[in-house]
């Protein structure tokens, strides 16, 4: 379950699973760009060391538990290449033995572990969702409004929204594995596009931010 992940970073914790010398799972976290999974799987470990299955509060990440958990989630992640998804997925996919592995997880959107592994005859990596409630990354599209936007200009915005979200359009997005109202990919060996089940709300503004602070390091100066 999400919830068991922090206890998964600690020194010989595959022991329990009868590969005490492997040492940690090694989750990587990347915090560079193209991370939102490393925020959203953060949330969901929250949600799950709360438990609630009501949008997290601001109160319920600052308590101690969740804090804990989170603080032992980042505690030491390990990092390949550039520290990128894309570098920790290659990684995995590329090792030969699991007992030297210097990543064994890492925390990876459906999508962009499509667009990495569509290409693979055979699945190099397994696709794990945990138990309980799911994150899902949302990429809403947003019309401002300020006076100081000539009314041509913010016409045009709304004229490409709507170009934009026409089927035709749509069938791009979602054939490069994002998922909408178009129809998606055929299942890969390492992506299946089943169905999300148990979504989790969207955690309130207050709570993503503190959130993000513990996981993104840049975020907290």
């Amino acid at each position: 379950a999400w919830a068991d992940l922090p206890a998964q970073t600690q020194a010989n914790s595959l022991g329990e699973f009868g590969r005490r010398s492997w040492g940690s799972l090694r989750i990587a976290m990347p915090n560079g760009p193209q991370s939102d999974a490393t925020a959203l799987s953060s949330q969901a470990v929250a949600a799950g060391t709360v438990p609630t299955t009501s949008p997290l509060t601001a109160a319920q990440v600052s308590s101690p538990p969740v804090t804990e958990a989170l603080d032992r989630l980042m505690s030491a992640p390990p990092r390949v290449g550039d520290g990128s998804v894309d570098a920790a997925v290659r990684s995995i996919a590329e090792t030969t033995d699991p007992a030297d592995a210097p990543v064994r997880a890492v925390a990876v959107t459906e999508q962009q572990l499509y667009a990495i592994t569509k290409d693979d005859k055979t699945a190099r990596v397994a696709a794990v969702a945990p138990k309980g409630q799911t994150p899902v990354a949302d990429y809403p599209a947003i019309r401002l409004a300020d006076k100081a936007i000539p009314a041509h200009l913010s016409d045009a915005v709304g004229q490409f929204f709507t170009f934009a979200r026409k089927p035709v359009q749509m069938e791009i997005l979602t054939k490069s594995g994002f998922r909408g109202s178009g129809p998606l990919p055929e299942p890969t060996a390492t992506v299946d596009f089943g169905e999300v089940r148990d979504q989790m709300p969207v955690p309130e503004p207050e709570a993503s931010v503190i959130i993000s602070r513990k996981v993104y390091p840049a975020a907290a100066l």
